[in-house]
């Protein structure tokens, strides 16, 4: 006659199995929110393979370049492409849209030699460095430090699962556009002015401003050393809105030779039309104007 299992052994085992049920499940919703965010950024990004006969354009950038708040089509990297073909019906043009929302230079550095390997680019078009004073996004401060332990941190900032708990709590918050969520599957995380940045808010810390605006120039530089390397033409562009952002990218496109285009709207051309509803991000309207100005320098480059 077989032992009965005392109370203890029993606890044990349903313990080690819910477990192991909550291992699989995380697993599952890690793995499937991965494979979600994939097949969200191949559709914006478009066709993966390069076109060896066309002038293929790289677009680097954040939530404006991936055209946060307006559908694919309207992001001005499609429509930027789209009226080179337009004005010049003789050649062929390609454009992939590696815009990522909240990305940091820091990341796209990292990330950028895959990219110039696999889609071989004629021009790389950068718009970046405004996340970089964005405390939350460059993880200047963390704002996990009180319950996770340090060494975790980074492990649990990159989980799919995380990030969703995340933006779930971001769209309780009275002062995050839902609108864009509604229509399009995003969020917009903060209101200008409302969103944690070292630039403008009070008090300015300009030792950390200082440190941030160095590392910003250097991953800058380096991607465009690293662009011309894979042997790519490269433009750099302003923002509409952040005068502090665009002097940072355009002394850097000065000093290394890339060809600098200036976006910057005065207050008079800052007009509500020109923008999404979180009051930031272009709206369509705001895209095509940038993609007009960024085309003629990108004319410039053509053979």
């Amino acid at each position: 006659m077989a032992p009965k299992s005392s109370p203890f052994r029993s606890a044990l085992a349903i313990l080690a199995t819910i477990v192991f049920a909550i291992a699989i499940a995380f697993v599952a919703l890690e793995g499937g929110l991965r494979a979600l965010g994939w097949v969200t950024l191949r559709v914006r990004g478009g066709n993966d393979t390069p076109d060896r006969t066309a002038y293929r354009i790289l677009y680097l950038g954040e939530s404006t370049t991936f055209g946060l708040g307006v559908n694919p089509e309207e992001a001005y990297p499609v429509v930027a492409t789209a009226l080179l073909a337009e004005r010049h019906p003789d050649r062929r043009f390609q454009g992939f849209n590696r815009g990522v929302p909240g990305m940091v230079t820091n990341a796209m550095l990292i990330t950028l030699p895959e990219k110039l390997d696999t889609l071989a680019p004629n021009a790389v078009v950068i718009l970046a460095g405004a996340n970089d004073f964005n405390e939350e996004l460059n993880h200047i401060e963390s704002a996990e430090s009180w319950w996770i332990p340090a060494a975790l941190v980074p492990f649990v900032r990159e989980l799919r699962l995380y990030k969703t708990v995340r933006l779930a709590l971001e769209l309780m918050r009275p002062d995050v556009g839902r609108q864009n969520f509604l229509q399009h599957g995003e969020v917009v995380y903060y209101r200008h002015g409302t969103s944690g940045n070292i630039l403008y808010d009070p008090p300015r810390d300009e030792a950390k401003i200082a440190r941030v605006t160095a590392q910003l120039e250097a991953n800058l530089t380096t991607m465009i050393e690293r662009s011309r390397q894979g042997g790519a033409e490269v433009v750099v562009l302003g923002y509409t809105r952040s005068a502090a952002e665009s002097d940072i990218a355009e002394r850097v496109a000065v000093r290394t030779g890339a060809l600098w285009v200036p976006m910057l709207l005065s207050q008079e051309e800052q007009t509500p039309d020109l923008f999404t509803a979180d009051g930031w991000h272009p709206s369509a309207k705001g895209h095509r104007l940038i993609a007009e100005k960024l085309v003629p320098a990108l004319e410039t480059l053509l053979d």
